[in-house]
């Protein structure tokens, strides 16, 4: 076996492992006691996986190899400690001499050996299946009842909600909800902080909430540290490879993409998001596929309306996103009637027939759905006169004069029908009133004074 290896683990056991509290953190059972493999006793405490290793060193002439690695190290060592003694020892670990000043020849039990592998493999793809299983029972949990910790508002019945609240209204992005793990504890982590009048991002303390919302406002601290391996446990990436920590495995999938991309670049490839369907989780790979499939699944025909109701692109881009807000939020685009998950709401639309919206409900008027709800919305980049209409004889004078009729607030009245110039008016409108918008606690005052 590889000599510098074989002393750098020796070393390491002597002078102590640095990831040891990383992976008491994200074992399998993080307050079970440690074993001694070769003797009766046991370590507990915050610091029992050090103290196992200096035992096995000192009394043993002992080391785990990688022990960085293993995903639950109780119950590695119960394995072991059931099969290994000082008689058989030197058939199942390598025999190496440190040559250092602590002398001694040591023995090393790691992964070469086939069944130690299998033995990690077999702990890691335990671990990964309790860890989709709790994932599958807060998916299906609707018990979950929580109030938002920055403005107190109640969610009942499903996490998904109160994370895209958080997201939505106040920009606190915690990641997609399937990568996630442990939600309960990590909203009540979060909680205390807020509750504590800490940073939620630094962990630094206020006097009250009002100056900590100004602190989070002004240095954007709306998110987690992800240095702060305190919120480790409460991703999937963290588990997938032991011992290696997520900026390694992120690090690792960028350089995969990027050579993705040249090789795109290269071949003259272009790659596109799949177009997903307004209401059912259907994608397609255009977004012309997705609106034949609107109109024939759902009895939806969005060129048929923007014909016969004369819309413009800013009311196609507004009825878009109302439709994904609405049904990110379970609720009916016709008569607004709160369905408990998605299955509820799609059997509520099939039987009302509710799958296509009002002339003249008051989301035409709010401009806040010119927004994307959807992130890369294929719908979105359609070209109003090639794709949204199937008739490029159709006269437009009737839609010219429907819009005429309609009060405009981004145009001087010269009707000019530059849409450019109209697009520009409204980024700048939404980015006046973004700027405006404030994010509020409950209990906090807004007197920037305090």
């Amino acid at each position: 076996r590889n000599q510098k290896m074989e002393q750098d683990a020796s070393v390491l056991a002597l002078e102590g492992n640095p990831h040891s509290k990383r992976v008491l953190m994200l074992g399998a059972n993080p307050n079970a006691a440690l074993p001694c493999i070769m003797c009766d006793a046991e370590f507990c405490g915050a610091e029992k996986q050090q103290s196992l290793i200096e035992h096995h060193a000192v009394a043993h002439k002992f080391v785990i190899g990688d022990i960085d690695k293993i995903v639950d190290l109780s119950e590695y060592l119960k394995y072991w400690r059931g099969k290994l003694n000082d008689t058989n020892l030197p058939l199942y670990a390598a025999v190496i001499d440190t040559r250092t000043s602590s002398g001694g020849v040591f023995h090393l039990l790691c992964d070469t050996l086939p069944e130690d592998k299998k033995l990690r493999d077999t702990l890691q793809q335990n671990l990964l299946c309790q860890l989709l299983a709790k994932q599958q029972q807060e998916k299906n949990d609707i018990s979950f009842q929580r109030q938002c910790f920055f403005c107190s508002k109640e969610f009942k019945g499903s996490r998904a909600d109160l994370f895209g609240h958080l997201y939505d209204q106040h920009h606190f992005n915690l990641g997609r909800l399937e990568n996630l793990v442990y939600t309960d504890e990590l909203l009540a982590h979060l909680q205390a902080q807020v509750d504590s009048i800490k940073c939620v991002y630094c962990s630094k303390t206020f006097p009250n909430h009002a100056v900590l919302k100004k602190h989070m406002k002004t240095k954007r601290h709306y998110k987690i540290d992800p240095n702060d391996s305190t919120f480790d446990r409460f991703y999937m990436i963290n588990y997938l490879e032991p011992g290696k920590k997520w900026e390694e495995i992120h690090s690792e999938k960028e350089d995969v993409d990027d050579n993705d991309e040249e090789w795109n670049d290269w071949s003259g490839g272009e790659e596109k998001d799949d177009a997903q369907c307004l209401f059912c989780e259907e994608c397609f790979p255009s977004a012309e596929l997705a609106l034949q499939h609107v109109a024939s699944r759902h009895k939806l025909d969005i060129p048929a309306l923007r014909k016969d109701w004369g819309l413009d692109v800013y009311d196609c881009i507004k009825l878009v996103n109302y439709i994904r807000a609405q049904v990110k939020q379970n609720k009916c685009v016709q008569c607004q009637e709160q369905t408990a998950n998605h299955t509820a709401l799609l059997a509520h639309l099939q039987e009302k027939n509710h799958f296509v919206v009002k002339r003249d409900a008051p989301f035409w008027k709010d401009d806040s759905y010119l927004r994307p709800v959807k992130e890369k919305d294929s719908l979105l980049t359609l070209d109003l006169d090639d794709d949204w209409s199937d008739d490029d004889s159709d006269d437009d004078r009737g839609r010219a004069a429907a819009r005429s009729t309609r009060p405009n607030h981004y145009c001087a009245e010269d009707d000019s029908d530059d849409d450019e110039d109209k697009l520009d008016a409204v980024v700048a409108h939404i980015r006046s009133q973004e700027s405006q918008q404030d994010w509020k606690f409950d209990d906090a005052d807004d007197d920037d004074s305090d």
